[in-house]
């Protein structure tokens, strides 16, 4: 018998959020020094969807208001973190590139 699905709870209308951005290193050696550090997005989780993908499963998008821009941005939830986990994540982004 398959699982029920469970909810999605992690984010609500009205938390703030935070959007790195992308902390690649391709082709070219890993700064570990004097590098600067990403660049954040900040904003206010407006609506939480559910947008099913190639295959039909359902995966959860953010309709975000980022600070300083007038029109809605919808995200998947899968890049966003709540504001107050941004040391968190800058140091998961540190041990995934290996710095």
């Amino acid at each position: 018998m398959p699982k029920k699905k469970q909810p999605y709870d992690k984010f609500k209308p009205g938390d703030r959020v935070v959007k790195a951005s992308n902390f690649t290193v391709i082709g070219r050696s890993i700064p570990k020094t004097g590098s600067r550090p990403p660049k954040f997005t900040h904003g206010e989780v407006v609506e939480v969807i559910m947008k099913k993908n190639k295959r039909g499963a359902l995966q959860p998008h953010c309709k975000v208001i980022w600070d300083g821009q007038t029109r809605i941005d919808t995200t998947a939830a899968n890049r966003l973190w709540k504001e107050e986990e941004k040391d968190k994540m800058i140091n998961n982004q540190m041990q995934a590139i290996g710095a």
